[in-house]
């Protein structure tokens, strides 16, 4: 089991590497921390680049744990889209 900030750590991670330098200045420029969505989905398949995260911190992927995936998100979406 790995803990929310990991992940959100690593799925920032994931998320920049597979984006150009401009499209991850538009996910930073648009992406708030009171809207719900974000928009590398016009870039990348964001859900793709969480379960590579997860799978990187050698946990396997379970879409059961939404708790754990949303707290990422969050987290992500808060502290490393920077």
């Amino acid at each position: 089991m790995t803990t929310p900030h990991k992940l959100a750590a690593e799925f920032a991670t994931v998320l920049r590497n597979n984006v150009t330098p401009k499209e991850w200045g538009l996910i930073v420029e648009n992406t708030n921390g009171t809207s719900p969505s974000c928009v590398s989905h016009d870039f990348i398949d964001a859900n793709e680049c969480m379960v590579e995260a997860i799978e990187n911190l050698g946990v396997e992927y379970d879409p059961a744990d939404t708790d754990l995936y949303n707290a990422a998100w969050s987290l992500a979406r808060a502290k490393y889209f920077v």
